[in-house]
């Protein structure tokens, strides 16, 4: 397997995504990477989102891939296959002429005025200072977990979207 690092590609929009690929936006649930399955006719047959481990994913190489096909296909395949990363920061791999995917790292954005009118606050840890207005807000929204920084005048400082409220537990030790 060959590992690839998460912060070395490129972040791409969903919008960015759907113009290159054509894909619809709402197989982008949360930020991450996405293995794009592209098949013969060069349309898309399958978005999956990739584990990452410690800001790490990874891929199969040319090996593997050679190895998991029969020995006449691999003979045929051998000079055409291919795992790379691209100038934009997205790891394609080529099988052939007909086939491929290409791993790519999608921001999905967060509407915050959405997440404030349509969430459900369940954590409130701010200051208790009369002049600080710092602190994190986490709410329920749409499935998911968005956690809001504040600084010390009370500006949105970050806003990050987790799958689960162990890992804002963990995030908040």
């Amino acid at each position: 397997m060959l590992k690839f690092e998460m912060s070395e590609m490129k972040k791409m929009s969903v919008g960015d995504v759907d113009d290159k690929y054509g894909v619809d936006e709402s197989d982008f649930v949360e930020s991450g990477v996405y293995k794009i399955e592209i098949g013969s006719r060069g349309e898309v047959e399958s978005v999956s989102k990739v584990e990452v481990v410690d800001g790490v994913f990874e891929v199969e190489s040319v090996e593997e891939i050679l190895n998991s096909m029969d020995e006449e296909s691999r003979d045929e395949m051998s000079e055409w296959v291919d795992v790379e990363k691209r100038y934009d920061g997205v790891v394609e791999v080529i099988i052939g002429d007909e086939m491929g995917y290409d791993f790519v790292r999608v921001e999905v954005e967060v509407d915050e005025e959405d997440v404030f009118e349509n969430g459900e606050l369940i954590i409130e840890e701010v200051s208790n200072d009369e002049d600080d207005d710092s602190g994190v807000l986490v709410y329920s929204y749409k499935g998911k977990y968005v956690v809001m920084s504040f600084d010390f005048g009370g500006s949105l400082c970050e806003m990050d979207v987790y799958e689960s409220l162990d890992e804002v537990k963990n995030i908040l030790k």
